[in-house]
């Protein structure tokens, strides 16, 4: 029989307690990152920095005091928007510009980072940052006056046609595929297809060909659910309906009239122009996460449109005139003019994960901007109405200092919270201006930055490029969090302004790239300014931005790696005891760990406490380590995609994302020993406020136990990385 020896059980009981230990361990690390990915969550939304809560829900106005636009912050002197490059348009494509006949637009389709030139009948579509891959197409008998690209409907084209070229002209409309590279396609992104360096092949071969019948469409736009939407002269919103073939009841293609009335089919044609008057619509805009369409028409109307759960209804559900908007806004802003507020000259959706409780912006020549709600509810998000809740005035109106003011806005573009406007004022440069709360995140008021810089050239179009690694669903379920906790996942957003002579390309820093640009100004991080951004920022927040650049292994980046490694170090401090051992910790303060006293609540402080404040370098590892963790930690690792199978509902890129991070985190923690407070022989710096004899030996003891904790909590860490 066999039997077990004394030193057989010794061993497996080792082995019990250091699998206990370590799940122990793991267990704790877990935690505490879930506690700092909630304090990520404690944000204010875009809704509640307005403060309407707290005006028993009437509308509310900001812009008018200097803590709306703040000055003398250590990254306010850093320009945000910054030029990166200007590039001409091709020399063949010039040469035709140059022989125009009657008729040219411009145009850019972010989507694929290709601009295009419509010259006459002919349009030209190229790489604009490499000047490379010019398409050309000049198969129609009549001058181009509008054009669109949009994503077809699944299962109808070929899995590399990933997108549609609608072109209109006086007489039709016409739809053309353009094919991607399938090994080129990133799945995972939901930005510009890898840079724009692919070659995208426009098929010639017209797909699909519909008449317009005297209507001229020049405003074209496609929602995510491949539907095609164009806006007439004639003040009606069209569809485009295309199927793979046409059957006996349908056509392939057809063109359907959403917003005319039934009686009009009835009554003559002179009738109808007597009683309705042509108001060209100019503008679509969709907010595909709720799937609901906004027109603006030549003079300002403002309607909006319900299509339905899954986007493939449509109900108009109400109309709004220029007039009314300028009235509501007077109302809520008596002491201004309503000239600030006429000459609506765009138009933005707001999508969910922006703010759950806006649907819409519009923009003013004057640079104000005007917040709607659409009747959306936390729990319904169906438009039902559209009011006016938020008058947002530009730079410009403060008391004390008045800042430098925006007019004459010409071209917008609106995104997650950031405004990028064209301004061009008579007898002026023309500017470019960014306003963003992206500093100022955690917030509990509607805080801006604001940049202007002058522009060589005047603009056509101004779109943005860039976008996110991970797709809004994988970051958050509701309102994402600010773009300090998701910026390493963030490529850097770029502004593409075109006009004749070419593009001009500006970058929005995001908070780190402050930092990097902070450290290179100071040449290091002993400089003034960065002091200031840790005080600013928080120095928890500060430590988590200096990790990622110090966890940037590019060759490029060595120096502001370096830089950023010693600032983690420098002003990341050392774990402490809480002042006061009766303290009450905040459910919200992961860097605080407390054993509670036991016996009744009433009971005042005979018994001491355990209390440790945990230093800025491991509240910064713990918070980076939580973002990066964040677009997976609660999401299913599978999903039933059929009746008792299976799959992955995370991908392999998205999990080569993230462990490619957490392995940086690995290689930081491994190169920098010192991060780990050492266990014994604590330097002790004594308090000043040493009163009784003993409370230095109780200040000795209390260090040593808070230094021994974040050593723990930070070895947690370190094995949890390596357990993912």
């Amino acid at each position: 029989m066999y039997s077990i020896s004394n030193s057989d059980l010794s061993i497996r009981n080792q082995s019990m307690d250091c699998s206990r230990v370590q799940m122990e361990a793991l267990e704790t690390a877990g935690k505490m990152l879930e506690k700092h990915m909630v304090l990520d969550s404690n944000y204010a939304s875009l809704y509640d920095k307005m403060r309407i809560r707290f005006n028993k829900n009437c509308p509310t106005v900001s812009g008018l005091s200097e803590h709306d636009y703040p000055q003398g912050a250590a990254f306010t002197n850093i320009k945000q928007l910054v030029p990166i490059n200007k590039v001409p348009i091709p020399p063949e494509i010039i040469e035709n510009f140059s022989l125009i006949q009657s008729h040219s637009l411009m145009g850019l389709f972010p989507e694929i980072n290709r601009a295009w030139l419509a010259v006459d009948n002919q349009i030209y579509i190229w790489d604009y940052e490499h000047r490379t891959d010019i398409s050309y197409f000049d198969g129609l008998n009549n001058t181009i006056i509008g054009v669109g690209l949009v994503k077809p409907k699944p299962n109808i084209f070929k899995s590399n046609v990933k997108y549609l070229l609608v072109l209109s002209t006086i007489s039709e409309v016409v739809i053309l595929g353009m094919m991607v590279p399938e090994q080129n396609t990133v799945s995972i992104s939901s930005g510009p297809i890898n840079e724009g360096q692919e070659e995208i092949q426009l098929v010639k071969r017209v797909l699909y060909s519909i008449l317009t019948d005297g209507v001229t469409m020049s405003t074209i736009k496609g929602s995510s659910t491949g539907r095609i939407f164009l806006g007439g002269t004639d003040g009606n919103l069209y569809e485009i309906e295309y199927q793979r073939d046409a059957t006996w009841f349908s056509k392939a293609c057809r063109k359907v009239n959403l917003t005319q009335s039934s009686l009009s089919y009835i009554l003559p044609t002179f009738v109808n122009a007597l009683i309705t008057r042509e108001d060209s619509i100019v503008q679509i805009a969709i907010d595909n996460s709720r799937h609901v369409l906004y027109t603006r028409s030549e003079v300002g109307t403002i309607t909006v449109y319900n299509l339905c759960e899954g986007g493939q209804g449509f109900r108009c559900v109400v109309s709004i005139s220029e007039e009314m908007i300028v009235k509501q806004a007077v109302k809520i802003q008596k002491t201004l003019e309503n000239t600030y507020f006429k000459t609506i000259v765009s138009i933005s959706a707001i999508e969910a994960r922006e703010c759950l409780l806006l649907g819409l912006v519009v923009t003013c020549e004057s640079g104000t901007r005007l917040y709607f709600n659409p009747g959306f509810t936390l729990k319904n998000q169906r438009p039902t109405y559209l009011n006016l809740v938020h008058v947002r005035l530009p730079p410009g109106f403060t008391g004390a200092v008045p800042l430098a003011r925006p007019d004459k806005v010409n071209l917008v573009h609106y995104s997650r919270g950031n405004l990028v406007m064209n301004t061009a004022p008579l007898g002026i440069q023309e500017s470019i201006w960014l306003l963003s709360s992206d500093s100022y995140p955690f917030q509990p008021s509607f805080m801006e930055s604001q940049t202007c810089l002058i522009m060589d050239s005047k603009p056509w179009v101004l779109e943005e490029v860039g976008g996110a690694a991970f797709s809004s669903t994988s970051l958050c379920t509701k309102e994402e969090p600010p773009l300090v906790v998701r910026q390493h996942y963030e490529r850097l957003a770029k502004y593409v302004a075109l006009g004749p002579h070419g593009v001009e390309i500006y970058s929005k820093l995001r908070p780190v790239d402050l930092l990097a640009q902070l450290l290179k100004d100071g040449n290091g991080p002993n400089s003034q300014s960065v002091k200031q951004y840790f005080h600013a920022q928080s120095e928890d927040q500060a430590c988590a931005s200096c990790l990622i650049l110090a966890c940037n292994s590019s060759t490029q980046n060595l120096t502001i790696s370096e830089w950023a490694t010693r600032a983690f170090f420098l002003y990341g401090g050392e774990p402490k005891p809480a002042p006061s051992s009766l303290q009450d910790t905040s459910p919200f303060s992961p860097n605080m760990i407390s054993t509670p006293q036991p016996g009744s609540t009433f009971m005042t402080s005979q018994q001491p406490q355990t209390d440790a404040i945990f230093s800025a370098k491991h509240n910064g590892l713990y918070l980076y380590v939580s973002r990066i963790l964040r677009p997976v930690w609660t999401r299913r690792v599978v999903k039933e995609v059929a009746m008792g199978e299976l799959d992955t509902a995370v991908t392999l890129a998205e999990i080569s994302i993230v462990c490619s991070h957490l392995h940086a985190v690995s290689c930081f923690i491994e190169n920098h020993s010192n991060i780990l407070p050492p266990s014994n022989n604590v330097n002790v710096t004594v308090m000043k406020d040493v009163t009784v004899m003993n409370d230095k030996t109780l200040y000795e003891t209390k260090l040593q136990e808070v230094y021994l904790m974040e050593r723990r909590s930070l070895e947690a860490l370190k094995m949890f990385i390596g357990h993912a």
